[in-house]
């Protein structure tokens, strides 16, 4: 049995007391923000030749510098994928240029989407997809997502014994749990 609920879920915790070294656990950090981006891809020769990327501060300051000069906010890391249909980012911004972009609202946590998508197309812009490429329908276009608080599993896998079942099912926590 897979279990890629997330933390959120029912079966985890369930199954859990099973689990050798006891219950999931919380992990709370500082603020910390995910933006995920889908844009088509129409498969122009300029999107062809665009590379996958993943690019993390620490290795390249000067880079992720550049980057908040030319969209205004400040990130941690950010990955590019090119898919034959669509253009996928997901990236960690700061709260606090997300709240000077006028994208987070302080102390609502509200999100303004029409500031957001703005961010979203300069960051695309700054990776070099094309601005004839629209975002795809929904809110699958531009998302931010919080992961301040994580769970974490004590084991990523263990054997649940039951009397009644001849051997025993492996059960596997996957994916942000």
């Amino acid at each position: 049995l897979c279990c890629a609920e997330g933390a959120r879920g029912s079966l985890l915790p369930r199954l859990q007391r099973h689990c050798p070294g006891g219950q999931h656990r919380l992990q709370v950090r500082a603020p910390t923000l995910g933006l995920v981006v889908n844009l088509q891809n129409l498969n122009t020769e300029t999107e062809r030749r665009l590379k996958q990327l993943s690019w993390a501060r620490q290795f390249n300051a000067g880079l992720f510098r550049r980057i908040e000069d030319a969209t205004g906010v400040a990130l941690e890391n950010i990955v590019y994928y090119r898919g034959p249909h669509t253009h996928y980012y997901v990236c960690t911004p700061s709260l606090p240029s997300l709240i000077k972009c006028g994208v987070r609202t302080p102390g609502t946590g509200q999100t303004n989407d029409v500031k957001l998508r703005g961010i979203a197309r300069k960051l695309a812009d700054f990776i070099g997809i094309p601005a004839e490429c629209p975002f795809l329908p929904g809110q699958v276009a531009a998302t931010l997502f919080d992961f301040t608080t994580t769970c974490r599993a004590p084991c990523s896998a263990f054997f649940l014994r039951d009397d009644a079942a001849k051997e025993p099912m492996l059960v596997c926590a996957a994916g942000d749990v």
